[in-house]
């Protein structure tokens, strides 16, 4: 018996983890979002290739969606 109320307290703590990290992940999205896309934006600023790399890959992506 003991046990088993181990476990319920287990998936209520979990539950409550899971919730939390929602509720977190919800407020800080956006503010995530942006620091990503700064960050992206920084490492193709000094990766002038990367950029072009990028582009040529994406385009080839596109050709070969088109063709099959």
């Amino acid at each position: 018996m003991e046990k088993k109320e181990q476990k319920t307290k287990l998936k209520l703590c979990s539950t409550k983890l899971t919730l939390n990290l929602i509720e977190w992940i919800k407020l800080y999205r956006f503010t995530i979002t942006l620091s990503v896309l700064q960050q992206f934006n920084r490492i193709i600023f000094f990766h002038k290739s990367l950029k072009i790399i990028l582009v040529i890959f994406y385009f080839h992506y596109v050709f070969r969606k088109k063709n099959s």
